[in-house]
């Protein structure tokens, strides 16, 4: 068995000239998943907190309030 080293940028000419099949896995997708929890002494401020989580770049895909008493 012989192995022949190609450069990376000649990779794309030589699958065009049909001399070199590449195969390649699927691209994988990960998500993270991240729980916030607002503390009630600035429940107030609710909005400027997602406001604030949104515009970092995150996406809110569900929001619940509970109030808890003891």
């Amino acid at each position: 068995m012989s192995l022949q080293l190609i450069p990376v940028k000649n990779l794309l000419n030589l699958h065009q000239k049909g001399r070199m099949e590449i195969s390649m896995p699927p691209p994988q997708i990960y998500v993270e998943k991240t729980l916030a929890i607002i503390k009630p002494d600035i429940i107030d401020k609710e909005e400027e907190i997602q406001d604030i989580i949104l515009r970092s770049g995150f996406t809110i895909v569900q929001s619940e309030s509970n109030l808890w008493h003891r």
